[in-house]
């Protein structure tokens, strides 16, 4: 450790030699100095006030330093002193031999640009990183449905998939709607939603409806004690007035509703939708349906079903 400047006679000092010593930090030395010499020491860096008071010397009276022998730091956060060495190298004898303490490497060989990124480098970084945020984004946008399918198939991230369901009193969890032409598909939706993995209750004709009832107050019935309605849309049921009233039945209660209620299956005999009134045609073009043929067909039918069950298992226990 230096000696305090205020030691007598230390302020008049013109040559200094602290080599060979145990120093690592200098921070205040005699004001006439013509010669330093802080070789074979443990200093990682000069500071500030020492860097402006050294500057200050070498401009003055072409002070002389020595600063080999020490573990310089060449990282970024000290380039000020890379600076400092590169700008006085002339005034440091042995600068060519200062090395780096972190690398061993020549510290006078060390450009700022090697240690510090530069803005370039920095904005080029925050950029690609923006553009693959927005890319994650957008295909988390794009393949949302599919990521959503996958884990409430999986039973996975429930708290993510699972949808909340505002009508858990209604007595079905869907109204199969279709034409008498077209009875035997009804076969594969029950085998599939009622016998299935997640055991969906469903309300049809054939099987709920009391022989003998007004159909028009059977169909009205059947809409509202169920949470979902599936359309079963052919080119029979395009044609059947019955369907037709069913459908509309089923649009008009949707949209009372602030949840997704109505699900239209769309069969590939299906050309057009020229059979269909005003308001049910537009339906059709400004929303989206599920096609019988689709890849996946069974696992997006089920996700868009209710989630009472899952959504009862991912509620906290008291």
């Amino acid at each position: 450790m230096l000696p305090n400047i205020s030691h007598p006679g230390f302020e008049n000092v013109a040559h200094l030699s602290l080599a060979n010593n145990k120093l690592t930090f200098i921070d205040q030395l005699p004001s006439k100095l013509i010669y330093l010499d802080l070789s074979q020491n443990n200093i990682s860096v000069l500071n500030e006030d020492i860097r402006n008071f050294l500057i200050k010397r070498i401009h003055s009276s072409q002070l002389k330093l020595f600063l080999e022998g020490n573990p310089w730091s060449c990282s970024c956060e000290h380039k000020e002193f890379l600076k400092f060495v590169r700008g006085n190298a002339e005034n440091i004898i042995d600068s060519a031999a200062m090395i780096c303490g972190e690398t061993g490497h020549s510290l006078i060989g060390v450009e700022v640009s090697d240690i510090c990124p530069s803005a370039l480098i920095y904005y080029a970084t925050l950029t690609a990183f923006l553009m693959i945020l927005i890319l994650g984004i957008n295909l988390l946008v794009i393949f949302r449905q599919p990521i959503l399918i996958w884990f409430y198939e999986h039973e996975i991230c429930l708290s993510l998939a699972v949808r909340r369901e505002l009508d858990l009193e209604k007595k079905f969890d869907a109204f199969l709607s279709f034409t008498h032409k077209d009875e035997e598909l009804v076969a594969e939706f029950v085998e599939r939603l009622e016998n299935g993995s997640h055991k969906f209750r469903l309300c049809f004709y054939l099987r709920d409806w009391l022989v003998g009832e007004s159909i028009p107050e059977c169909i009205n019935r059947s809409v509202k004690d169920s949470r979902r309605i599936i359309i079963l849309m052919t080119n029979n049921f395009l044609k059947s007035n019955w369907g037709r009233l069913e459908f509309r039945l089923a649009l008009h209660a949707t949209a009372k509703d602030r949840c997704k209620r109505l699900i239209v299956v769309l069969y590939p005999d299906v050309e057009n939708f020229d059979d269909l009134d005003s308001e049910l045609r537009a339906y059709m073009v400004l929303n989206t349906y599920l096609a019988r043929d689709s890849p996946n067909f069974w696992n997006k039918l089920i996700y868009s079903m209710p989630h009472e069950k899952l959504t009862r298992q991912t509620q906290p226990q008291h």
